[in-house]
């Protein structure tokens, strides 16, 4: 299946997403699954975010980023009846890595994965070492 990428820059522009419905089976969940580029000036809110189970990177604004995620926030409960084993669910962003940064950013929503037998992270950030 091919991944959702983003290479460019989406500016929000200060503007709000209300009820966000994440479904699919990609790898990468998230408005944007994988990002390479910036995300900036965005909110997200409305209801709940009920996932039958997590994928490998799980996030509101990103699954996965290597990029820039500047002045965004969450609002949103996650609520995941199933965490997969090393699988990696966040408000912001599910995992970054590399030279990703996360700048200005908040998460107000409630994770809550129900029956994860803790296998299942909230979060996940590394760096490669040069």
């Amino acid at each position: 299946m091919r991944q959702p990428l983003l290479c460019g820059t989406f500016d929000g522009r200060s503007h709000k997403i209300i009820n966000l419905k994440l479904d699919t089976e990609s790898e990468y969940q998230g408005l944007f699954g994988y990002n390479k580029g910036t995300i900036k000036n965005l909110e997200i809110e409305g209801e709940d975010i009920n996932l039958n189970s997590t994928e490998k990177y799980t996030g509101i604004i990103a699954g996965y980023s290597e990029g820039l995620i500047e002045s965004c926030c969450n609002k949103v409960n996650i609520i995941c009846k199933r965490g997969k084993e090393n699988s990696y669910l966040g408000g912001i962003v599910g995992e970054i890595a590399g030279e990703a940064s996360i700048n200005k950013c908040y998460n107000s929503g409630q994770i809550d994965i129900q029956n994860g037998e803790n296998l299942c992270q909230v979060g996940r950030s590394f760096w490669f070492c040069k």
